[in-house]
């Protein structure tokens, strides 16, 4: 058996050109790459398991590391176990991650032939295979460090090396907490042009399954621990969870996320030119609040030093302000023509466009865009490509005398028919003049490194046939779900909220809320949505398999699902809940697990779904009530159900009535026909208290040799199911106990005398 664990981090829209972290220690070098570690700690045969288990886990992590939006995936085989990591930096893509990747495994076997531990690292990703598991600790093992050479002459040594660190150190703090992919880059500007190395340039990333603040203090031991002397002008230490790199070049594709010092002056002039016959808008990326901290960033476009002479007088006092002023002025006065088109100065792209955007910021009844800084009314364009729709929300901005705290983010986003801006305020209450929330709503949650999509409501129409019977998977409570198909081929599954439904709503903000900001491999991936009128309409990705209670509940299809894959899917559940109460940036309980919201892709690895009922929970709550008890009967942890308190334990209740419902093929619902027992819970008490747990087992599971590993899961069920939410475990604790190979040290559940009055299943 291979388990794949993927990771989350979107793509950027800039290509190829990917760099990863890496794993052993290697001497300082300057040689061209791939790079590659032989460990000499042991071998395998070629006729050997481990060279099996190698062969299957290499051959699918490539494939899983491109389809995954992270470009991660790691893999573990069985036996003579192999673990393996794949890693490709976080603004390249798909194919490149794909070629670079594979290259890489092939390269490992040639290099390093039979050794059970090798790593290699190109620029554009790193592999790394092991017999040692090093997916469950946060240590970052096998650390490579490379120094550039020649090394940087004159200039201060001492500040150079200060100027490094805290490069590397705003990198760090914006990759663990900055980005959804554990990804940042940064470019420093060392005030002058004479210095030994005008700019700078660095990138750190962590591997995406690592916490955001394990990946912090993953990157600040090894920064802390580097050896910046101040003569180096470029250097990379990587390890398995975490690396960092600096250079004096923009090694990097796209724009910087984060950039600080002040550039030197420039005298290049810019050029004003007419806008593009494509009407394609360019990525507007303007962060006035960056000014306040002492930061810089790209005003609207880059012309910044090309300002009039009395705007450029105040730039030394006021740049951030001036600067964006500036450009909307401009572009306000030339209402045909871009406000700046190309600047060519060190450190600002090329072929930069400022779309004519008329009206755009202006105070209305004034006479330009400087007389901004008073409080007003402004607009906030949302242009969408060639064919679609002009859209202008009016909003209310109140500026304070001191601070300007509007903060603009703007990105292009390319779909099947052109490209959408979308544009977002960050600390601004939003609302649309004409009391249309939607728009807002939808705005709100986006950020620069999102996949969240917003659809056309005629792309929907089209991808499902005018949401036709044929392509209609089911119906629930609040909706349908259609099979679609994108321009592109992708397939998705759709949801329709029903029009009259208000609680519908309510639960179509809550998923869009939470799952745009969870990814994980064992949570479905909510691609987007549409908002149009009464429709609100959510797109996920598609599951082949459709969800569990397809197989395990039908006699015929339960026989499809052996041990090996039913284990798989408890386990790949169990890390879902894991990240959702621990690891994600969120504390979430989801309050509605069960068989049917649990999706399974081609390979029937599970995937949690159905976030319209989940509660963000607070850190330092224990637990918290609801006055609206919300979910389905028979998954419902007691105290949920009678008094309304949930917490993490109410989700590890409804995970232990889905591991008997998966050992056993049965429902807990509906379970009437043994005895006075009324439910399925009652009945696996009755026959573990007897000795007699084998007759829970589903007839369809053979016999095998997992019954030791059948009856720790009836264990570990049975003690999630406990009545007393302190006596349950964690699912830290689930999840240690299914990895353990004995049940010698496995707890037993609390003896459980009220089943049969207390769950009377629905």
């Amino acid at each position: 058996m291979i388990k794949l664990v993927e990771g989350l981090v979107c793509s950027t829209m800039a290509g190829i050109f990917a760099v990863a972290t890496l794993v052993l220690l290697l001497s300082p070098l300057a040689g061209a790459q791939p790079w590659q570690y032989c460990g000499s700690s042991a071998q395998y045969s070629p006729s050997s398991k481990y060279r099996t288990n190698l062969d299957a886990v290499l051959a699918a992590l490539p494939r899983n590391a491109t389809s995954s939006s992270a470009l991660f995936a790691t893999g573990a085989g069985p036996d003579d176990r192999i673990f393996a990591l794949a890693l490709c930096r976080g603004d390249g893509d798909g194919p490149g991650c794909l070629s670079c990747v594979a290259g890489a495994f092939q390269y490992a076997r040639v290099s390093c032939p039979y050794d059970k531990e090798v790593a290699v690292l190109y620029d554009a990703c790193f592999v790394y295979f092991s017999g040692q598991d090093f997916h469950r600790t946060t240590a970052n093992v096998g650390q490579i460090t490379l120094r550039n050479t020649p090394n940087a002459t004159g200039g201060d040594a001492a500040l150079f090396a200060r100027q490094v660190r805290a490069l590397l150190d705003g990198a760090a703090r914006r990759a663990a907490y900055g980005t959804r992919r554990m990804f940042a880059t940064a470019r420093m500007y060392n005030g002058s042009v004479a210095a030994p190395v005008p700019t700078l340039y660095a990138l750190t990333q962590c591997t995406p399954d690592l916490s955001r603040g394990d990946c912090w203090r993953c990157l600040e031991d090894l920064i802390v621990k580097s050896p910046l002397d101040g003569r180096t002008i470029g250097a990379r230490t990587a390890g398995v969870r975490c690396g960092y790199r600096y250079e004096n070049y923009a090694f990097y594709w796209g724009e910087p996320m984060l950039n600080l010092g002040m550039p030197p002056p420039h005298t290049a002039e810019a050029t004003a030119g007419s806008r593009s016959g494509e009407r394609t808008p360019i990525n507007v990326e303007t962060s006035l609040r960056s000014g306040a901290n002492g930061l810089t960033a790209p005003p609207l476009c880059p012309c910044r030093w090309t300002l009039e002479s009395e705007v450029a007088g105040e730039t030394n006092t006021n740049p951030w302000q001036v600067a964006a002023a500036a450009a909307i002025t401009t572009a306000n006065r030339n209402p045909d023509a871009a406000a700046c088109e190309k600047h060519d100065g060190e450190g600002w792209p090329r072929r930069r466009h400022l779309r004519p955007l008329p009206g755009l910021f202006r105070q209305p009844g004034s006479g330009g865009g400087r007389a901004w800084g008073r409080k007003g009314e402004a607009r906030v364009l949302l242009f969408v490509g060639k064919k679609r729709k002009l859209r202008i929300v009016s909003i209310v901005v109140p500026v304070l005398a001191m601070v300007l705290c509007i903060f603009c983010i703007g990105w292009v986003r390319r779909l099947g028919k052109g490209t959408l801006v979308k544009v977002a305020l960050e600390g601004q209450a939003m609302t649309n003049s004409a009391g249309n929330e939607d728009i807002s709503t939808l705005l709100r949650i986006q950020d620069a490194d999102s996949g969240f999509t917003l659809f056309d409501f005629s792309e929907v129409m089209d991808a499902t046939d005018k949401f036709s019977e044929e392509r209609k998977l089911g119906q629930g409570g609040f909706g349908s779900v259609y099979k679609g198909q994108l321009p592109n081929g992708l397939q998705v599954a759709v949801k329709r909220l029903s029009t009259h439904s208000h609680q519908g709503f309510v639960e179509f903000k809550n998923e869009i809320h939470l799952i745009a900001k969870l990814q994980h491999t064992n949570l479905v991936r909510l691609l987007g949505c549409c908002v149009e009128g009464e429709e609100h309409i959510l797109i996920y990705e598609y599951m082949e398999n459709k969800s569990l209670d397809f197989f395990i509940f039908d006699s015929t299809k339960a026989g499809l699902l052996t041990w090996r894959k039913r284990l798989n899917i408890i386990e790949g559940i169990a890390q879902g809940l894991l990240y959702l109460h621990k690891h994600s940036r969120l504390r979430v309980v989801h309050r509605d697990l069960k068989a049917s919201n649990i999706l399974l892709d081609n390979d029937m690895n599970p995937k949690i779904s159905d976030f319209g009922l989940a509660k963000i929970f607070s850190s330092n709550s224990i637990q918290e009530n609801t006055n609206r008890v919300v979910g389905t009967y028979g998954y419902m942890a007691p105290e949920y159900a009678s008094e309304g308190v949930f917490s993490i334990k109410t989700d590890v209740y409804s995970f232990g009535v889905l591991l008997l419902e998966i050992i056993s093929g049965n429902r807990n619902a509906g379970f009437y026909q043994h005895g006075t027992f009324f439910n399925l819970l009652g009945y696996a008490w009755m026959l573990w208290k007897e000795g007699r747990w084998f007759e829970l087992v589903d007839a369809s599971l053979p016999d095998q040799d997992q019954k030791l590993e059948i009856l720790k899961c009836i264990n570990i069920a049975l003690m999630c199911v406990q009545e007393s939410a302190v006596d349950r475990p964690t699912m830290s604790d689930v999840v240690a106990m299914l990895s353990m190979e004995t049940m010698s040290s496995l707890p037993q559940p609390k003896r459980m005398e009220s089943y049969p009055i207390l769950y009377l299943a629905v």
